[in-house]
């Protein structure tokens, strides 16, 4: 790993060894050296560095250019070069390599010259200007018996908002804090306004009360990043986040993605962990295999923020969840307690646990804290394809103000199911729910087989549900609209096609006008409402006619 001894480091005169280590040894040793040790061992001095290392004065017009890694090493030791980088813009000629050596998850060395170089965190003003150039930055070793006093760990430690950092590979970082309830663990800084086109590669962050791929918060806009790194933490750490834990108002998150793994405690997600504030997640994809306790998912894990909007967002990897017991897993968003806009996503990758409790693969869970106003969940042009799990379940609380009215808009989505493990089918979970669900062109694709099939399960209260021009293909299977009867204030409005295929159908609760059976196209049709009724069975004319239903070709 790349500190090496006084023959590493962009020193021509490296130590001759294998992939084993020195040859010099029989064993493969590691001396561990502090961030100090740099300085010494590759004579780091004022008076040594030249412009073979380092030109430029740090302002826009002639940022300062890193030529080399005793260059940069230089340049963010202020102790050492008296150089405040507070408004300064930096750019990277050349990759930095802080250690040669590999690190496994566990942090062990593997290759290089048997030094590891203990990096300490750059202490820095705020509004720096980071351009890498698409340099890389390798080699970075955090351990925590080596840094149990900094709160923060990651290249840049203060607690100042960087202004922006781009185009930089972060490869083969340790980052290691001292436990799961202290202190924040990601590969950039704290913080930062924006960061663009950067990566985390072959890297391990683990043990904080916050670990994020690049940093804990984002002011303004992170856009065209990715990591594939491993996030680990434990019980009492709040977030994991695959790009980033927190965001500022109105910030944008824009076609970022993960492609790594993912195992923590409270609010492990792909993208973000916790949305506390307006914002905007477009286009970000994960992939990544991400285990949780509380709130976990494949793009976000909890809202808390009105008007925040997820538009063309996929998660394609496994979600699991360890704690069935409480709280929620999802594709999409695990948690929202306020009103939310899905467009355009898409979720394909399983939700697994083990037990019913709230997983879905758009929205997992809607409990709004108390408050007289309704809240508002859009969900248009989506699509899920799933073996165990609801697109969409909502559970509004009890508050101080009276249970919260939850209005849901559900316009052109694809809904397709084929359950392998359950009894039942289910497109939409209910509990408690008071407010309008409303169907507008969706289509419900069920290919279960005998089992039984609803696209509504669960106690409405006071809800509304209208179909608009809606299709359900279900086959071999039991078809419910709804799993009970509904009372005058929890009706269903017509203007849903069913496509049984040899489908025992069942329909509780008030009848429509114009219920039909077209026994060619093997479609039922329901409309407008009016008076009760009740029917089920077999598709046969006979059982049809009994309950005095019209046969009508469609």
């Amino acid at each position: 790993m790349g500190g090496g001894g006084a023959n590493s480091l962009d020193s021509p005169e490296k130590a001759e060894k294998d992939d084993n280590g020195p040859k010099n040894s029989d064993e493969y040793v590691v001396t561990y050296k502090t961030y100090e040790d740099y300085f010494t061992d590759l004579n780091i001095t004022k008076d040594t560095i030249t412009d073979a290392d380092l030109t430029g004065n740090g302002s826009a017009s002639n940022p300062y250019i890193v030529h080399s890694t005793r260059g940069f090493l230089y340049l963010t030791n202020k102790s050492i070069s008296k150089i405040d980088l507070k408004d300064k813009y930096i750019e990277l000629a050349c990759d930095i390599v802080l250690n040669e050596e590999t690190f496994d998850e566990s942090g062990v060395p593997s290759g290089g010259d048997g030094v590891v170089y203990e990096w300490s965190p750059i202490s820095t003003g705020a509004n720096l200007n980071f351009e890498g150039n698409k340099k890389r930055i390798s080699g970075l070793h955090i351990a925590p018996e080596l840094s149990s006093a900094l709160a923060q760990k990651s290249l840049f430690g203060t607690t100042y908002s960087l202004e922006s950092v781009a185009n930089i590979n972060f490869d083969n970082f340790y980052i290691e804090g001292v436990d799961a309830t202290t202190g924040n663990v990601s590969a950039i800084s704290y913080k930062a306004k924006k960061i663009t086109s950067c990566k985390l590669t072959n890297s391990t962050l683990k043990t904080a009360y916050i670990v994020a791929s690049f940093v804990y918060k984002v002011d303004k806009e992170i856009a065209n990043c990715s990591s594939d790194a491993t996030l680990m933490n434990g019980v009492g750490s709040i977030r994991t986040a695959g790009i980033v834990s927190g965001i500022a108002k109105d910030t944008i998150i824009e076609n970022c993605s993960f492609h790594g793994k993912i195992k923590g405690h409270r609010c492990s997600a792909g993208i973000i962990s916790d949305i506390p504030n307006r914002g905007l997640i477009i286009n970000c994809e994960n992939y990544g295999y991400i285990t949780g306790e509380q709130h976990t998912s494949g793009i976000a894990g909890t809202n808390t923020a009105s008007g925040t909007r997820i538009i063309n967002c996929k998660n394609y990897g496994e979600i699991f969840y360890l704690n069935y017991k409480q709280y929620e897993a999802a594709g999409i968003l695990a948690y929202t307690s306020a009103g939310i806009d899905f467009v355009g996503c898409e979720s394909y990758g399983e939700v697994y646990y083990s037990d019913s409790y709230a997983r879905g693969l758009i929205l997992a869970e809607c409990a709004p804290s108390s408050g007289e106003e309704p809240i508002t969940i859009n969900i248009i042009n989506c699509k899920t394809k799933a073996m165990n799990n609801c697109p969409i379940i909502t559970y509004p609380k009890t508050g101080n103000g009276g249970q919260r009215v939850v209005n849901y808009n559900i316009k052109n989505c694809e809904f397709s199911y084929e359950n392998k493990n359950q009894t039942q089918s289910i497109l939409l979970f209910t509990y408690k729910s008071s407010g309008k669900i409303y169907f507008e062109g969706n289509v419900f694709i069920n290919k279960s087989d005998k089992n039984t099939f609803k696209i509504i399960r669960g106690g409405l209260s006071g809800a509304e549900t209208i179909f608009k021009d809606c299709m359900v293909y279900v086959q071999n299977d039991k078809f419910d609209l709804t799993t009970s009867a509904l009372t005058n204030k929890e009706k269903i409005y017509g203007g849903i096609v069913i496509n049984v295929q040899n489908t025992p159908f069942a329909y509780y609760g008030s009848d429509f006008d114009g219920f039909y059976i077209d026994f060619k196209t093997g479609k039922i049709g329901l409309k407008a409402l009016s008076g009760k009724g009740f029917y089920q069975g077999k598709v046969s004319e006979g059982l049809v006619q009994s309950k005095g239903y019209t046969k009508k070709t469609i």
